[in-house]
């Protein structure tokens, strides 16, 4: 088996309530950091392609276990925590640093996350990308890998 990450990013707080889908700007996000794994030879998992960007909700009983598992099959967990928070993400945060996955970790200039997030380098390979523009984010996130 080659090389996993599984891309964890809020998806409720992402949808377009107009469309039932992913909003552009962030499905565009998403899109480059799955490319950029990519580029680097890493098979990517994520929720959001699983589920068409929306279009195709799982039920819980259906998409946690898949989650869960994608994450214990992943070398690397990237992680976007949100603001305001995703519960869903920060769940997966816990899994990977339980199962000792390295991560990296998304955050934007100027927000303010949990002091959980924030700490979780004391109990886990923790890289944190602070970014003030995605394409930055972008440049660190190609370097880390």
């Amino acid at each position: 088996m080659g090389k996993r990450i599984f891309v964890g990013a809020p998806f409720h707080n992402y949808i377009n309530p107009d469309t039932g889908t992913l909003q552009k700007d962030k499905k565009l996000m998403l899109e480059c950091i799955i490319r950029c794994c990519e580029s680097k030879g890493y098979m990517v998992a994520n929720a959001h392609i699983r589920e068409n960007w929306g279009e195709s909700w799982m039920s819980p009983d259906q998409c946690t276990p898949l989650d869960y598992n994608e994450i214990q099959n992943a070398d690397i967990f990237v992680a976007i925590p949100g603001n305001p928070p995703s519960g869903g993400v920060h769940v997966e945060l816990g899994w990977a640093s339980v199962l000792q996955k390295r991560i990296i970790v998304f955050l934007e200039k100027g927000k303010k996350y949990s002091n959980l997030v924030m700490g979780l380098r004391e109990v886990a390979e923790v890289d944190y990308i602070e970014y003030g523009n995605f394409e930055d984010a972008i440049k660190s996130l190609h370097g880390l890998l």
